[in-house]
């Protein structure tokens, strides 16, 4: 770039402060410049230098793959998070855990993390049931607040009838009946007597 050339003199630090919201502006203010911005400038070049910030840090902590970092830093500071969201955060330590194979750890951290959105409920056991880690989501999959679809207790209900009998009982007998479909249970009931009388 032919830096080497230049003396002190011909750079140049030039500031930009803050630019105020307008309160009566119904548009969001994300990406306004405010915190200032620095230009330093040559005949060669400009660098644009600007205050690190929060969520420059979390930027920092997820690129090292430090989640659980990032998830704690960022449930202690929520209202500092511009380009970041608290449910992103502890859906990538979610990610990184099942791949770890941490998932009775991950299956632990779900209702702290996905609270009472069904969406995502369904969304993470149907990730559990994939990886066949039911038995690690079972004992955290909410039953009210969220209630999430028959289908979803049917399925895992399903799969224990095949796999572990006893947890089925254990199940059934905590969970209440209006949580899933009875029918597919008998049916499985049955064929599983027919097959081993």
């Amino acid at each position: 770039h032919g830096f080497e050339a230049l003396t002190a003199n011909d750079y140049r630090l030039a500031y930009l402060p803050p630019c105020i919201p307008n309160p009566a502006s119904s548009t969001p203010s994300a990406g306004v410049n405010d915190t200032g911005v620095f230009f330093i400038v040559s005949p060669r070049d400009m660098v644009v230098a600007r205050p690190r910030d929060f969520d420059d840090h979390i930027s920092w902590l997820l690129d090292r793959r430090q989640f659980g970092a990032a998830l704690e830093e960022a449930e202690l500071n929520p209202g500092q998070l511009r380009r970041h969201k608290l449910q992103d955060i502890g859906e990538k330590y979610l990610g990184h855990l099942t791949e770890e194979r941490q998932f009775d750890k991950a299956a632990a951290l779900c209702p702290r993390i996905l609270n009472d959105k069904a969406r995502l409920w369904h969304k993470w056991v149907e990730v559990f049931n994939k990886i066949g880690q039911q038995q690690a989501i079972i004992s955290y999959i909410p039953l009210r607040n969220p209630q999430l679809h028959a289908d979803t207790y049917t399925s895992l209900l399903l799969h224990f009838l095949e796999k572990e009998p006893k947890e089925v009982q254990r199940l059934l007998s905590e969970w209440p009946s209006d949580l899933y479909n009875t029918p597919p249970l008998i049916e499985a009931a049955k064929a599983r007597m027919v097959q081993s009388p």
